[in-house]
């Protein structure tokens, strides 16, 4: 059928998934092949009867290429997968300094005294190699800068050319920022938060094609939605819970601080972004990538300050990096790169000196004559007032909505500022109509789809909405900001799906200001018993509307008083695939932790109950997996179609493997669990290491499947045998 139509997609789309998704035919030489065919076609599609416009075109190899990417990286071809990568910068930045996309000797020196230590141990050998496996992938995935005379390993040699089939010239200038995005998703970089970024930048083709990453769920701890609520602390809360199951799923290279080697991959991504700020020569994109750093920077730290192992001297390195960096010339008058600052010092304060700092700058910044106008001016204003709102200080905060209201110094004495509410809440909407009405303006001329740099800068509608609301709020007239809010939701710019307006400026809006409902729940004056009702009334239809928004999926999943059915019916209907299978793990997790924290105490036979307990924990996390399986005769037409999205992704099997990974479950059961995912996602070189882990006895077939399908492997069985007798028969002889 494709010799008689060659450029049509969906014959092409058939061939990937069949041939990809086969584990009669999938291997990885010929599934890149087909890529490589199906990109090619698609390129000349313009030859074809029915040819794409340059948008089209672009969204389809993108498409592609992100497939193709993501297929590199799950079968641990991690070396083709970076070298393509470097190809993509090179061509598209205007900077050739890479060295941090390809392998430096020195930096790898520490693995020799790893695989030693892990040779002399005396585990059995499929621990062994699962451990030397890991090792060598967590420093060796990077490719070869040019040909070495006696490489270690010559799959690291890779030119060019070698990976060149796989990239094709966009067509549309604006396409080179979203590439140039994806590739740092590729990197598993976690900034995707909402629901309208995920839509522009998530690309599959159908079942195949969504991310294994789990480090996507840490986004919020570098960009949270609001700064008002109180910071990230260690305890039986979301983040730790997030950290705990990441840190069990993670597969190197990785940039998680549990990870042996995760330091060279932290400077890989860091340099990359900074490379990528650098080669580019316009300013809001450039932007992007330096906040992206900050971002990445404070992900980090706050990781480490969850987990109780932040020290003093990495937030001074951090620190100054960062100041190194806003000392550059070109970053020097960058307003919204200091409050990124301010912010960082303060998520990951471990005491008030640190937050004081935090102040220090935002007040810097604010100076003594604020240009309101300025966007970024703006913001520093709201992040230093949801700051004061997160501490308590509800009359600072009152008097800074003040300044801007009325177009004051915030260095001005409270008793300098003379004017009613009533007078206020005018100022403060008149201030909020013209930026409404400039909006208006904008949007009513707009054909183009929203520039993916505006979803990362400020904008001044959000901004100036925030403002009004939380003022109305300090007021104790949050009603008011409600009826605004509803007020606005039904006007044809804040539409879900408009009818003449362009769909992306108006379901970003629509996104913020479903975000701004949700925090106004937090500061409404009301018993705790009432803000889960409350928190429901907001998120369903939000979470309705944009499933993907990790602010939503993160509260939903904190609702303790929602009986277990409901929370889970929302999440299945949600539709986002292995996000919603995440989150409902999480938040059983988190309920069963509330319980043995607040039960230990009072209950007599403490033992037995949590027994009890861990059991009813074991059955609910089985039922999360098997009531997507065919095999289960009472799923619904939802649980269905999640199903098809699911079956391609391993790590719904991994997370189902190591819940059967447990007394109370046979290796048998098992084994039907591993061969039914390597069924459904025989590409995927993790699940074979967690199936090695979970079906030890199985090892030797596993690795015979790898090397027959070619899934990248680092260490051959029959080398570390040689190199263990080898380890054996010098410690006999000392």
């Amino acid at each position: 059928m494709l010799k008689r139509t060659p450029y049509e997609f969906i014959l092409w789309k058939a061939l990937i998934m069949t041939t990809q998704g086969s584990m009669a035919r999938c291997t990885v030489p010929d599934v890149l092949l087909t890529y490589e065919l199906c990109m090619e076609r698609m390129q000349r599609k313009h030859l074809d009867k029915r040819p794409l416009s340059p948008r089209q075109s672009d969204e389809l190899m993108m498409k592609l290429f992100h497939n193709c990417v993501l297929f590199m990286r799950q079968s641990g071809h991690f070396d083709q997968m970076f070298a393509l990568l470097k190809l993509v910068l090179n061509l598209n930045l205007k900077n050739d300094n890479l060295k941090c996309l390809s392998a430096c000797e020195e930096n790898e020196a520490p693995l020799i005294e790893y695989e030693e230590l892990v040779l002399r141990s005396g585990m059995p050998m499929h621990e062994i190699w699962t451990r030397v496996e890991r090792l060598r992938q967590s420093y060796n995935f990077l490719p070869y800068s040019e040909m070495v005379a006696n490489p270690r390993d010559w799959q690291r040699c890779i030119e060019p050319m070698q990976v060149s089939p796989f990239l094709f010239p966009m067509k549309c200038v604006e396409s080179g920022m979203q590439l140039l995005l994806l590739v740092m998703q590729m990197m598993k970089l976690p900034f995707v938060r909402t629901d309208c970024l995920a839509e522009r930048l998530c690309s599959r083709i159908d079942q195949i094609g969504d991310s294994e990453a789990i480090e996507t769920l840490l986004v919020e701890m570098g960009d949270r939605f609001t700064y008002s609520l109180p910071r990230h602390s260690s305890g039986l809360d979301y983040s730790t819970a997030v950290i705990q199951m990441a840190k069990q799923l993670a597969t190197s290279p990785t940039f998680m601080s549990h990870a042996i080697g995760h330091e060279l991959y932290v400077d890989c991504i860091a340099q990359t972004l900074l490379a990528c700020s650098d080669g580019l020569q316009d300013s809001s994109q450039r932007l992007v990538f330096l906040l992206l750093y900050i971002r990445f920077e404070r992900l980090r730290l706050t990781m480490l300050k969850i987990g109780g192992q932040l020290k003093a001297e990495q937030c001074v390195q951090a620190r100054q990096r960062l100041r190194d960096l806003l000392m550059r010339p070109a970053n020097k008058e960058i307003t919204c790169l200091y409050t990124e600052m301010a912010i960082t010092e303060y998520e990951t304060a471990p005491n008030n000196e640190n937050v004081e700092r935090s102040s220090k700058i935002l007040n810097i910044i604010l100076g003594t004559s604020p240009d309101y106008q300025d966007t970024q001016m703006v913001q520093a204003l709201v992040v230093r007032v949801e700051l004061l709102l997160a501490q308590e200080k509800r009359t600072e905060a009152l008097h800074l909505l003040k300044c801007l209201a009325l177009g004051k110094s915030p260095s001005s004495r409270p008793d300098e500022i003379i004017a009613t509410p009533d007078e206020l809440v005018q100022c403060s909407t008149r201030l909020l109509d013209a930026a409404l009405a400039a909006m208006r303006e904008q949007a009513g001329g707009a054909v183009d789809p929203m520039p993916l740099c505006d979803y990362f800068a400020p904008n001044r509608v959000v901004l100036l909405l925030r403002t009004h609301c939380l003022m109305l709020c300090l007021l104790n007239e949050v009603d008011k900001a409600f009826e605004l809010l509803d007020r606005l939701l039904a006007e044809p710019h804040f539409a879900l799906e408009p009818k003449e307006l362009e769909r992306t400026r108006c379901r970003f809006l629509r996104e913020q200001v479903r975000e701004l409902q949700l925090l106004l729940v937090f500061h409404i004056p009301s018993r705790h018993n009432t803000l889960g009702r409350r928190l429901r009334t907001v998120l369903e239809p939000a979470l309705v509307e944009f499933p993907r928004n990790m602010a939503f999926l993160h509260r939903w999943s904190e609702l303790w008083t929602l009986p277990w059915y409901k929370l889970r019916s929302r999440l299945i209907q949600c539709k986002v695939g292995i996000l919603s299978v995440l989150h409902l793990i999480i938040a059983a997790h988190m309920r069963f932790s509330q319980y043995f924290s607040r039960r230990g105490d009072v209950e007599e036979d403490v033992q037995s109950a949590q027994q009890n307990q861990r059991l009813l924990q074991y059955n609910r996390s089985l039922n999360i997996f098997e009531t997507f399986l065919p095999t289960n005769p009472h799923r619904s037409a939802e649980e269905a179609d999640q199903y098809w999205i699911l079956r391609r992704n391993s790590l719904y099997w991994r997370l189902y493997l190591r819940c059967l990974s447990t007394e109370q479950t046979s290796f048998e059961r098992s084994k039907r669990c591993l061969l039914m995912a390597l069924d459904e996602c025989p590409w995927d070189k993790s699940l074979y290491m967690e199936g090695i882990t979970s079906v030890p006895q199985e090892t030797s077939n596993m690795q015979d499947i790898m090397i027959e399908k070619e899934v990248r492997i680092f260490a051959l069985p029959d080398e570390l045998s040689v190199l263990r007798d080898a380890n054996q028969k010098n410690i006999s002889k000392y």
